[in-house]
């Protein structure tokens, strides 16, 4: 007999396209360092989440809310499907 169970399904948090630009013009930060100094993460970090090679963790979430006090959760971030290895 096959094994008709299905995996269940598994998610992730992902920053939107263009979230953390639309927010820098928002607040009118100057610089990008400067959302990363007020969000106490590195820039590197915001590097790598924007562009899909790093999750955001708990930390890099608290963050850029703490630094963006207008900004929504949902503003900010989407669920999407995580990637299966």
């Amino acid at each position: 007999m096959k094994n008709t169970k299905t995996q269940p399904a598994t998610y992730a948090l992902r920053l939107r396209d263009n979230a953390i630009d639309r927010q820098i013009v928002e607040h009118r930060l100057r610089y990008r360092s400067e959302l990363c100094r007020r969000a106490g993460i590195q820039r590197s970090t915001l590097h790598r989440i924007e562009r899909g090679t790093q999750d955001a963790g708990q930390r890099f979430i608290a963050g850029v809310l703490a630094a963006l006090p207008d900004a929504k959760f949902e503003d900010l971030f989407e669920v999407v499907p995580a990637v299966q290895s």
